[in-house]
């Protein structure tokens, strides 16, 4: 006879051996029917990536990403460098300019970030920002130099050699619009006979002015002149006759239509 799993069984009669041989066949039969009622669970399959043509519209942009640390980049740029003022040591004679904005521009080592900086007469030239353009040496170099004295501390006449912006009226040939430009001219040496007034009932001292060649405005190279300087802020061109607004290169003063006024009825 097979050997119960179950030691219990052993010490049993065979009558209560079939009954509870009985009730135990019963209680496995029971629970095979139900671990058969129980679905079996289904193998998980792998879920597949989705194809480009079903992807989500802001997965399919990805690059809008890019785009967007590429103006964040610009904006952090134009926060550094908009408004920032520098003489460039090429063009000294031009005069100051100031940055203005931050565009982007395509080269053969890729995309290259640029400084549109422009001048007071709006004319803009571009400038990387890179290493090897020195912008922000310009900047601290022009932040460093001295500011120039208000107009009650200003020398008239200002000192030979020195670099003086006069503001002139320009007419534009295109547009036929009138415009201020601050016109950069160095000072040179006095005249020895002066400038006459009045059919020569008065002569004034007078001084030699080199401006400086501007292709822009039709006048590619140097121009000298012969001006009075009448006050730290007006001078007279001797070959118009026109009193003019003058400042010192590098100074912010603002065109002041009174001042030539008052010069026209001091004289």
């Amino acid at each position: 006879r097979a050997r119960s799993t179950f030691p219990f069984f052993k010490s049993k009669k065979s009558s209560h051996r079939r009954v509870i041989r009985g009730a135990v066949n019963a209680f496995i039969m029971d629970a095979s029917e139900k671990t058969a009622a129980i679905p079996e669970t289904a193998p998980q399959e792998p879920v597949a990536e989705p194809s480009a043509a079903k992807r989500p519209r802001d997965e399919e942009e990805a690059p809008a990403g890019e785009e967007d640390s590429r103006a964040a980049k610009q904006a952090r740029l134009a926060e550094r460098y908009v408004g920032r003022k520098f003489l460039d040591p090429d063009a000294a004679a031009e005069g100051a300019r100031t940055i203005v904005r931050i565009e982007s521009t395509p080269t053969a080592e890729g995309e290259q970030w640029v400084a549109v900086a422009a001048r007071d007469d709006a004319s803009e030239e571009p400038y990387f920002l890179n290493a090897a353009s020195g912008m922000d040496a310009m900047i601290d170099a022009f932040r460093a130099a001295p500011a120039p004295p208000p107009p009650a501390e200003r020398p008239c006449p200002p000192a030979v050699g020195s670099w003086i912006e006069v503001l002139w009226e320009v007419l534009d040939q295109e547009t036929d619009e009138a415009k201020d430009v601050w016109w950069r001219a160095k000072v040179g040496a006095e005249k020895s006979e002066g400038h006459s007034l009045d059919g020569g009932e008065v002569v004034v001292r007078a001084w030699t002015l080199s401006y400086v060649g501007r292709p822009e405005l039709s006048e590619p190279d140097a121009v000298d002149a012969s001006v009075a300087f009448l006050s730290p802020r007006a001078l007279l061109d001797a070959e118009s006759d026109a009193v003019l607004q003058w400042r010192p290169a590098g100074a912010d003063d603002q065109p002041d239509p009174q001042l030539v006024e008052a010069s026209l009825a001091a004289e």
